[in-house]
């Protein structure tokens, strides 16, 4: 008897662009071709490392993460000595600084960084606001 596992995971999102860019091979489902049509000339796939990268808007090729290794690198970017635990739009701007892009990238980091251990000021307390009172001048204004 041969036992499997059934756990699935989903199929990788940069496949559906690889796919169309080395074969032309594009999805049955039209707004999904569509999109795919629209979104590829944004990526680059170098077959010989078999790496796929995207064209940034500065002009930066970023290295075209999975969401497994994503999970990895959110993990050792927020939670690493040189991490300091970032809020999720500045983690995710320390991400694409550091070269890397998945689809997903802005929702995955706000809510990897929704962690106990940078909740530090949730209740923090603040004090109403006070007035504000003039101060008294002690010298004319015609030494200025």
């Amino acid at each position: 008897m041969h036992c499997s596992s059934t756990n699935f995971e989903a199929r990788d999102w940069r496949f559906l662009i690889i796919d169309y860019a080395l074969h032309g091979m594009l999805s049955d489902n039209l707004k999904e071709a569509a999109s795919i049509r629209r979104r590829s000339p944004h990526f680059y796939y170098d077959a010989v490392v078999k790496t796929m990268y995207c064209l940034s808007y500065d002009g930066v090729l970023l290295r075209c993460l999975s969401s497994l290794k994503a999970r990895e690198v959110l993990k050792e970017a927020h939670n690493d000595i040189r991490g300091a635990h970032q809020s999720g739009l500045k983690l995710n701007d320390r991400l694409h600084r550091l070269g890397y892009y998945w689809p997903a990238m802005i929702a995955d980091a706000v809510e990897y960084t929704r962690c106990k251990a940078c909740q530090i000021h949730v209740n923090f307390i603040y004090q109403p606001p006070k007035l504000l009172y003039p101060t008294v001048i002690s010298w004319p204004l015609k030494a200025w």
